[in-house]
């Protein structure tokens, strides 16, 4: 190609179809032949005999090469608005296809100049198409909403606009519909050209509830309008459920005018819109006002009404308060809030929430300050208050929103939450809600746990995961055995990955714990999310029944946390650490005893008393002695030893060694069984008993040595320990504590 393009041929000739080179380079995604052409001053605009350019060449093809589409658009001078015959621009080609490339369109919508608002033969705009069409990417749709200048009220030749596509297709698609009822300066109440009906009135020609239900949601939404037959959306209405939602938000209209709190709220709550409008263009929120039911202003508001609405005479519901200074001064804080929210100023939304604005209040556009809060702090602040305020009135789709969008299920607002507030109130489907969604039952008070836990024990299983902890932290036992009567999960953890059982034991509730500790199943060892077991929270919380409970199922006493603690580092009291103390492991690495043993008794090689007879025979007699700490004037404690013990009998020891099971005997004195094991006083530690016992051992050794010497040298009525016997160590310990003189 270079070649020809060098000796002179034409780069803008064309063909029999009016198609140039670079026509056909494009169609069949060349892209160096495209770059070539490009640069040898190929005409990009050019155009065949059906008037379609390059740029609509590459996008009707199935497989769009995004290089080439991107090799076009960086061309100087390319002209994305180009028509065809049919009036459709590049844009239009794009979204008639039946599988729309995000990518394209938005590299299509990035252009210089593109015109987002370019019209086909049947005046229909890229936004008509993709409200009209089936299956849309909610994606494409938004991104055409995004686009720069684009105009959601346009009309085609009927004078429908794109929302009332959306409102009349035979599957709508409720997505499409939120979106455009979503986007700013949307007009609802806008009359097609052939039966002068909006887009209300084909939803409810069409029979479609959740479209009804949407668009009466709407702002200044109009439910008296009339189309040319006279006819409003009420008297085209079909089915009942319509029929209600329409009849309920015209009693609003009533109800806010004459003050009545209850029926405002319950037609509310059944889906009247609380922005619809009467024949004057007054919503709800305007007759509250006028008439001064502050109580129901307030109600309005948290449900989203729109503080700057404005009726037919361009009066806002701030015009008809000049008589009532409260009504008055919370529309104006609420006002202002919104501002506020705009410009990003925390300080400013803080004061006006101390001084009553209303977080939920909404502007012209349906947004609330949440919506138009410059930034992140000021978003979370609104957020959460939010939650709060939807929570207090019972606005359980607000709650759900707020949710998903991140608020704080545990927001606090003195000292209350929303699980406090939806408790307080009977809210209870919006209590579900909260738990499901990982609020704290720990901020909301005593008596309104029972509250709680009474309506979630007559729900169905998917609740008892959220119930059973609660039972178990209010040491309710009959609700525990119900609950896992009826398959809650025993082992079910909390967002904190806390289970019942953890929270009974931290609690202290022993018979909560014991019936969880009985279910097959059950996992004692369960550690939350600071590694923290059931037995960590016993000991901490200084349950000692409870410890001795989980420690009879097996707890780990070894257990770690994330500080590396383990149950007996946080044991306070001397009673849970002796429990706790035996299964301490011993410096060989064995488990240790019973609860009745000492530390001291744990060393393998340790002998009886906490004073190491040291044997010798410096009598001629060959009397034997063993030194005590009664004659050294050191009380010893008397508790059992696992490796020895010995009898004192008139001055003559007995010794036995259970290490070596060899009987030392006393002349005339017979061996001594060990007696039974009683509480001994806490020894001292296991590190300084070994300590002691390396330094003692030389000694030891060398008392061992005399006391044979003098045996062979003088004789001896007993017999002599054979050699391995008494090559055997002796461990000497230091004195206990004790204050008893007890000979072991």
């Amino acid at each position: 190609m270079q070649d020809l393009l060098g000796k002179g041929a034409n780069v803008n000739a064309t063909d029999h179809e009016g198609k140039t080179p670079l026509y056909w380079a494009v169609e069949n995604g060349h892209k160096e032949e495209v770059e070539i052409l490009l640069s040898n001053g190929a005409n990009v605009n050019a155009v065949d005999k059906g008037g379609k350019t390059p740029l609509h060449s590459v996008l009707k093809k199935g497989n769009i090469d995004i290089n080439v589409l991107n090799a076009l658009l960086r061309k100087e001078g390319i002209d994305v608005n180009l028509a065809d015959k049919n009036k459709d621009t590049p844009l239009h080609s794009v979204l008639k296809k039946d599988n729309i490339d995000i990518n394209v369109l938005n590299a299509l919508l990035g252009a210089k100049e593109i015109n987002v608002n370019a019209q086909d033969k049947d005046d229909r705009t890229p936004l008509h198409l993709a409200a009209k069409k089936d299956n849309i990417d909610i994606n494409v749709l938004n991104a055409l909403l995004r686009a720069e200048g684009i105009n959601v009220n346009a009309q085609d030749k009927d004078d429908r606009t794109p929302l009332h596509l959306a409102a009349k297709k035979d599957n709508i698609d409720i997505n499409v519909l939120n979106a455009l009822l979503g986007a700013e300066g949307i007009d609802v109440n806008i009359k097609d050209k052939l039966a002068e009906q909006t887009p209300l009135h084909w939803a409810v020609v069409k029979g479609h509830k959740e479209a009804v239900e949407a668009l009466l949601g709407k702002d200044g939404i109009d439910i008296n309008i009339k189309d040319k037959h006279g006819d409003t959306p009420l008297d085209l209405a079909t089915t009942q459920d319509i029929r209600t939602l329409l009849q309920n938000t015209d009693e609003l209209l009533k109800a806010a005018g004459r003050g009545d709190i209850d029926t405002v709220n319950d037609l509310i709550n059944q889906g009247a819109s609380v922005n619809a409008t009467d024949q004057d263009g007054k919503t709800p929120l305007h007759w509250a006002v006028e008439n001064g039911h502050a109580e129901i202003v307030k109600d309005l508001l948290n449900k989203g009404a729109n503080v700057n609405a404005k009726d037919d005479d361009g009066n806002t519901p701030l015009d008809f308060a000049v008589n009532h200074q409260d009504i008055e001064t919370l529309l104006r804080n609420t006002a202002e809030l919104l501002e506020a929210a705009r410009r990003g100023d925390i300080d400013e939304v803080k004061r006006l929430i101390d001084e009553g604005a209303n977080v939920n209040a909404t502007d012209q556009d349906g947004k609330t300050p949440l919506h138009s809060a410059a930034n992140k702090e000021t978003r979370t602040l609104l957020i959460d208050t939010a939650l709060l305020e939807a929570a207090k009135s019972g606005n359980i789709n607000e709650v759900k929103r707020l949710i998903s969008e991140g608020a704080n299920v545990n927001a606090v607002e003195d000292l209350y939450t929303p699980l406090y507030w939806a408790a307080k109130n009977n809210h209870f489907n919006i209590v579900e809600v909260l738990l499901d969604n990982g609020a704290y039952v720990d901020g909301v008070n005593y008596s309104m746990e029972r509250d709680v836990l009474t309506l979630l024990q007559e729900k169905e299983a998917e609740y008892c995961k959220s119930s059973l902890h609660l039972a178990a932290r209010l040491g309710n036992l009959e609700a525990v055995k119900d609950l896992l009567g009826k398959g809650a999960n025993v082992n079910a953890q909390n967002d904190t990955r806390e289970t019942p059982l953890h929270v009974a034991a931290k609690k202290g509730h022993k018979d909560v714990v014991e019936a969880l500790l009985n279910v097959n199943g059950i996992n004692v060892n369960a550690q939350d999310k600071y590694d923290s077991t059931p037995l960590h929270r016993a000991a901490k919380e200084v349950h000692k029944d409870v410890v001795e409970a989980l420690l009879d199922k097996g707890a780990n006493v070894d257990a770690e946390d994330e500080n590396g603690d383990t149950p007996l580092d946080l044991a306070t009291t001397q009673d849970i650490r002796t429990l706790l103390q035996p299964a301490e492991k011993s410096d060989d690495g064995s488990a240790g005893g019973s609860s009745t043993d000492s530390e001291g008794g744990q060393e393998e090689e340790k002998r009886v008393g906490d004073d190491t007879e040291l044997q010798s025979d410096n009598s001629k007699e060959g009397e034997k002695t063993s030194t005590t700490s009664a004659e050294q004037g050191t009380g010893v404690s008397n508790g059992s030893q696992p490796t020895g013990s010995t009898q004192n009998n008139g001055g003559q020891t007995s010794t036995t060694s259970a290490g070596q099971g060899t009987d030392i005997k006393a002349e005339g004195v017979e061996p001594v069984a060990p007696t039974e094991p009683t509480q001994t006083e806490e020894q001292p530690s296991s590190f300084f008993g070994s300590l002691f016992s390396i330094l003692m051992k030389p000694f030891s050794l060398i008392g061992s040595f005399f006391s044979d010497f003098f045996s062979w040298l003088f004789g001896s009525d007993e017999p002599t320990q054979s050699s391995s016997e008494s090559d055997q160590p002796v461990v000497l310990e230091p004195p206990s504590n004790s204050g008893d003189n007890d000979i072991i």
